[in-house]
């Protein structure tokens, strides 16, 4: 979420071209689409946060060629409260299994 954060910031200020941001965030779904958690809520995150960031890559998209960025950007906030909704709720069962949520729900 980090690198996501950091991408968006760089496209704000131009600091990078639409292209970098929309590779950036398709190579961030495939290395969360390749992890493989055993945990029921972490595989649902898993799948909700790789599809987050495919509607992203898909609203910058459109943004730069005229599209409507709109429907994709609110998918992937929509997308990104239900992940964290989801590890909110499983924050201590998980935690009693040795999985720490805590700094997702802060990034």
């Amino acid at each position: 979420m980090d690198q996501l954060a950091y991408w968006a910031d760089e496209l704000r200020s131009n600091g990078v071209a639409p292209g970098v941001a929309i590779k950036q965030a398709r190579s961030e779904a495939a290395q969360v689409a390749a992890t493989g958690p055993t945990d029921p809520t972490l595989a649902m995150t898993r799948n909700l946060v790789r599809t987050m960031l495919i509607e992203y890559s898909r609203g910058v998209y459109a943004k730069f060629h005229n599209g409507n960025a709109g429907v994709h950007m609110q998918l992937s906030y929509t997308l990104a409260n239900s992940v964290h909704d989801q590890l909110v709720g499983a924050q201590g069962t998980l935690a009693g299994m040795g999985c720490d949520v805590a700094p997702l729900l802060t990034a």
